[in-house]
């Protein structure tokens, strides 16, 4: 899994991408989830959803400014 630093005023949250199944048929759900400093999670937000036979073309790649 892929960190991410997401910056946002002074401070900085760090968080990651991850697939998880969706409940419902197929599905697969997109979900951010953000981490702290010891790696734990700290929350989880669905960020959107692919067609579960779609699933092992999807990446998550580091891009910066």
């Amino acid at each position: 899994m892929k960190k991410l630093l997401l910056k946002l005023g002074g401070g900085a949250i760090k968080f990651t991408f991850k697939l998880k199944p969706h409940e419902v048929g197929s599905l697969m759900r997109i979900v951010a989830v953000q981490i702290n400093d010891n790696e734990e999670v700290i929350s989880e937000t669905d960020v959107g959803y692919i067609e579960g036979k779609y699933a092992d073309r999807i990446s998550f790649k580091e891009m910066t400014d």
